[in-house]
């Protein structure tokens, strides 16, 4: 029969095996099984490509999962690669914290961001878009051709919503990614032209980039002026501003309108790899790939489920579960137990009792031996003398020195006592009456 208790145990020891089991699996790499939109991504919206292009060529290149704020030493580049709107919106000072770091130290910040722009999120408030967020304010970008993009298009595998009912759908990512792959926009590749730029020939060695049909463009540069700008021609001439480079403060912030030229499917055609590897590594210093604004730091945490329903309620109701058999359990104080005073002897009883235990056992040769060596000992100790002088004869000739009688009466009891001491049977008034005298030599 099942008890209350046992069910309770059962719960506490599934919770603890749960957070035990969530624990470790945050150990290891939070790499989304290269099915996000990540350097991890290993599908065709993926940049694992890119990463390890600058790995082969012994480039400095590093993952960062925590905020931007607290980046690696020697750090020169930060790139931002389809970054989650909805985080951006959510955690918009790490950005701040990043245009400070490119003003003050001179680093360079890439931003490419997602291909379908704000959520709705950002919608909600001017002052949060995209472009103000970045220090950017008034920069757009608008496909090549018009065309009606159904919801399942818009939506990135990133950016879908945790918790909600399309997560729960295990059918719906299957179904997005079909439709992405169906989707024109990644099923047909385009080559376009890069045009130099002769006052910065940071792409003199790329020809071509591989884009979607309908890639992303710059529209409009808002109201900080671009230091360069790099434009996709196609075969009537006709240009797209794709790369701005604007000088903020002693760094440079790089904005590249469509992140597709990074994504697998297209960085092994024409010369992508060969534009990102000269836009990351100019002077060939230190890059690193942010992963924060990609979920991998959230996602890889178990108690971040915490602040998610019914996970909240869930451990909520298991903890109180567990206080309630605590104080079930615990043992509840009553009121306080008067004190019982202990029965002790005082030092006149001790000392009478302990007489009576010596003299039922005929002891008496011992309390005299112990009486005689124990003023022999306070006699030596009044005079500060080293033990080796603790006998009569030493004691009586020093303390005759300042008073003959005292020492006639030590050595008299002295030779009183070593002759007693040899009897086999001691009197009771004998042994009194030599401690009486022993007293007296004090």
């Amino acid at each position: 029969m099942l008890r209350t208790k046992f069910i309770i145990i059962a719960a506490l020891l599934i919770f603890l095996i749960s957070v035990g089991s969530a624990v470790i699996e945050t150990l290891s790499e939070p790499n989304s099984n290269g099915k996000n939109l990540d350097s991890y991504g290993t599908e065709f919206y993926g940049m694992r490509g890119m990463y390890d292009t600058a790995q082969m060529l012994n480039l400095p290149v590093a993952r960062n999962f925590t905020p931007p704020d607290s980046l690696p030493e020697n750090t020169a580049t930060v790139f931002l690669c389809s970054p989650s709107a909805t985080l951006i919106y959510l955690e918009p000072k790490y950005i701040h914290s990043l245009k400070e770091w490119v003003a003050k130290e001179g680093g360079r910040l890439v931003i490419a961001p997602n291909r379908h722009g704000n959520t709705s999120a950002l919608k909600k408030d001017k002052n949060q878009k995209f472009d103000n967020i970045l220090a950017l304010p008034g920069i757009r970008t608008s496909y090549i051709t018009k065309q009606k993009e159904t919801k399942e298009e818009l939506e990135n595998p990133e950016d879908i919503p945790q918790g909600s009912e399309k997560e729960e759908n295990n059918s719906y990512k299957v179904k997005l990614e079909k439709a992405l792959m169906q989707n024109e926009l990644y099923k047909e590749i385009k080559i376009l032209k890069l045009s130099p730029n002769k006052k910065n020939d940071i792409f003199n060695d790329v020809d071509e980039l591989a884009l979607p049909a309908n890639f992303r463009y710059i529209t409009n540069f808002g109201k900080r002026k671009p230091k360069y700008v790099f434009s996709l021609f196609n075969k009537n001439g006709t240009s797209y501003p794709f790369t701005a480079i604007f000088s903020y403060g002693k760094g440079e912030i790089i904005y590249v309108a469509d992140p597709s030229v990074f994504f697998n499917r297209f960085y092994f055609n024409a010369d992508n790899a060969v534009f990102a590897m000269r836009l990351l590594y100019p002077d060939k210093k230190p890059m690193v790939i942010d992963e924060f604004y990609h979920g991998l730091n959230i996602k890889g945490k178990p108690f971040w489920l915490l602040t998610r329903m019914p996970y909240t309620f869930i451990t909520m109701l298991m903890l109180a579960t567990i206080c309630v058999w605590i104080l079930r359990s615990s043992v509840r104080l009553g009121p306080p137990v008067k004190l019982i005073a202990e029965n002790r002897r005082s030092l006149h009883e001790y000392i009478s009792a302990m007489s009576r235990v010596f003299a039922r056992a005929d002891a008496r040769k011992y309390i005299l031996q112990e009486a005689y060596e124990g003023i022999l000992w306070h006699i030596r100790r009044d005079l500060k003398l080293p033990p080796k002088c603790q006998n009569p004869y030493d004691l009586s000739r020093i303390i005759a020195r300042n008073d003959p009688e005292r020492a006639a009466r030590l050595l008299g009891i002295s030779e009183k006592i070593e002759t007693i001491l040899t009897l086999r049977h001691i009197k009771k008034n004998d042994a009194i009456n030599l401690i009486r005298e022993i007293n007296q030599c004090l």
